[in-house]
C-alpha cells in the first residue's frame, strides 16, 4: 500500500528545472482550479534555496474578498507563515522561505506545500467568522470614536413601527435624528438597509437616517452598491479606508461639529 501511495503521488508531481531553480507543480488544486505549484530558487552562493509562491495565493483570497484587511485573518495568515518559518512580501505579494539547504529541500518543499494549503483555508473561514470580524471591528471603532456622545443599541430595531428589518446599530444623539447602521458583506443586508428606509420615509414618515458600511467594493453587485448610493444617507467602504468610513458615520450620528 505504502509504494502505491507513494506512486501516486510521485507520478501527479512535476519538478521542472529551470535557469535560476525548480518550478514544481503538484496533484493539488488552487480555489481557482489550477494546480498548486511554487518555485525553489537557487541555489544562491552560499548554497541555499528559497522557496516562493511565485505571487499566486494572496491575491487569489483577496479576488475572492478575503483580504488581509481584517484584523482576524490577517493574524491568522501571520501565524500561519511563523509555524512554517515563512515570511510575507508585500512587495511582490509572495510568500516566502529563505535559507534551505539543498539536502533540506525535498522537505522543506513538502512543508511549504502544506502551508500554501492552509492559507487558501483562509478564504474558507466560515461567512460567520469573517462577517463577524468585520462587524465586531466596525462596532469597536464607532463606539471608540463615539464614546458617551450617543446611545448605541445593537441588533434592536429602530422603533416598534419599524421592526421589519433591525438594523447592526441603532445611534442615538440627543436633538438629532437616529442612525440606523446596516454592517453589509452580502446583498441581503444592503436590501434590508434600503427596505428600512422605505419603510421609514414613505410609510411610517418617521425621522431617520439610513446607512450601510460596506466592506468593499466586492461585498454586493454594482448595481446595487448604485442604488444604496441613491437612497441611503450614506454607504461608505471600510476596506483601506477604515477611520474616514467610521468618521462618515459619526458625522451622520453626531454631526460634523462632534468630530474629533
Amino acid at each position: 500500500m505504502k509504494k502505491l501511495i507513494c506512486a501516486q503521488f510521485c507520478n501527479s508531481l512535476s519538478v521542472n528545472q529551470m535557469r535560476n531553480g525548480y518550478g514544481i507543480s503538484t496533484a493539488y488544486t488552487n480555489l481557482d482550479g489550477d494546480a498548486v505549484g511554487f518555485y525553489a530558487i537557487g541555489p544562491d552562493l552560499d548554497g541555499q534555496y528559497r522557496l516562493i509562491d511565485g505571487g499566486s495565493v494572496v491575491p487569489m483570497l483577496e479576488s475572492m474578498g478575503a483580504t488581509l484587511d481584517a484584523q482576524t485573518r490577517r493574524s491568522l495568515f501571520e501565524g500561519l507563515l511563523s509555524e512554517y518559518g515563512a515570511t510575507f512580501d508585500e512587495v511582490n505579494m509572495e510568500i516566502v522561505r529563505a535559507g534551505i539547504a539543498e539536502d533540506d529541500l525535498p522537505k522543506a518543499a513538502l512543508s511549504f506545500l502544506a502551508l500554501m494549503l492552509r492559507v487558501q483555508d483562509l478564504a474558507y473561514l466560515t461567512i460567520e467568522r469573517v462577517e463577524s470580524s468585520f462587524r465586531e471591528d466596525v462596532i469597536q471603532a464607532l463606539r471608540d470614536e463615539i464614546g458617551d456622545r450617543a446611545v448605541i443599541r445593537e441588533g434592536e430595531p429602530v422603533s416598534d413601527q419599524l421592526s421589519e428589518e433591525i438594523p447592526d446599530l441603532v445611534i442615538e444623539a440627543k436633538g438629532r435624528e437616529p442612525v440606523a447602521l446596516f454592517i453589509v458583506t452580502s446583498a441581503t443586508k444592503l436590501y434590508q438597509a434600503i427596505q428600512l428606509h422605505m419603510f421609514a420615509h414613505l410609510e411610517a414618515h418617521i425621522p431617520l437616517k439610513v446607512t450601510a458600511m460596506l466592506e468593499n467594493e466586492t461585498s454586493t453587485t454594482q448595481a446595487l452598491r448604485q442604488k444604496a448610493d441613491n437612497r441611503l444617507d450614506a454607504v461608505p467602504r471600510y476596506a483601506k479606508a477604515e477611520r474616514d468610513a467610521v468618521k462618515r458615520i459619526v458625522r451622520e450620528a453626531v454631526g460634523y461639529d462632534a468630530i474629533h
